[in-house]
């Protein structure tokens, strides 16, 4: 197979240099929407409290490209929505949205869920999982977000009578999942192997799925023991 060009490369590395200035700008010129750790003098818990104004907080862990998170924002005003997502290209996606909408509930966080506690995030009223990657390798089981790990997490995130909302399309994940919120201090509420979210409350990925007749998997429970 021949090597691209050089022009080619240069034109996709041109293409590439555009694309990244582009982002810097958009997420620059929103820090009211935009927290990044490290680049925000203000306290990301004072940060967010000063917009969330006591409104109930719901957050949104791997939000990709924001569908969900828009959509929930738009059709729950009374609640503030804080999408958590580790891609800046994506936030941006997200961020063109909120723009478009006009939304004021619903706000950005540049991190992975591993590093929630750390930067001091304050107690969640809810939390979608909502399609996370299945890593399904098994040196990689500590990174999957249903882990007993991350559920002693979300235990220490939410408030009393809280629950966690886990949705995927991999069967294996969820059974797993399952298992462990079973075998952790923590009740199940609502247990669905067939589900079909309203459609304005679908992600890219479960719009995809549904497309291909792929069956979604959902959950909700909360912690019987909230740990503090």
């Amino acid at each position: 197979m021949p090597k691209p060009s050089k022009q080619t490369r240069m034109m996709k590395y041109s293409d590439s240099m555009r694309k990244k200035i582009f982002l810097k700008e958009l997420i620059d010129n929103f820090p009211e929407a935009i927290y990044i750790p490290g680049q925000n003098p203000t306290p990301f818990k004072a940060w967010l409290q000063n917009l969330c104004r006591n409104k109930p907080l719901f957050l949104d862990l791997g939000m990709g490209t924001g569908d969900f998170l828009i959509g929930a924002a738009a059709s729950e005003p009374e609640s503030f929505f804080l999408g958590i997502e580790v891609k800046k290209d994506r936030i941006a996606k997200a961020l063109r949205k909120k723009i478009a909408r006009k939304l004021d509930n619903v706000v950005f966080l540049l991190s992975s869920g591993e590093h929630l506690k750390r930067i001091g995030m304050p107690k969640a009223d809810g939390i979608f999982l909502l399609f996370p990657d299945p890593w399904p390798k098994k040196r990689h089981a500590k990174r999957r977000m249903i882990s007993k790990e991350y559920l002693k997490l979300y235990s220490e995130l939410l408030n009393t009578k809280s629950n966690l909302f886990f949705k995927t399309d991999d069967p294996i994940l969820f059974e797993e999942g399952l298992e462990n919120i079973r075998t952790s201090p923590w009740i199940i509420h609502e247990l669905n192997r067939d589900f079909i979210s309203p459609e304005h409350l679908r992600t890219a990925y479960e719009k995809r799925f549904l497309e291909k007749r792929k069956k979604v998997h959902y959950c909700s429970a909360s912690p019987s023991l909230i740990i503090s």
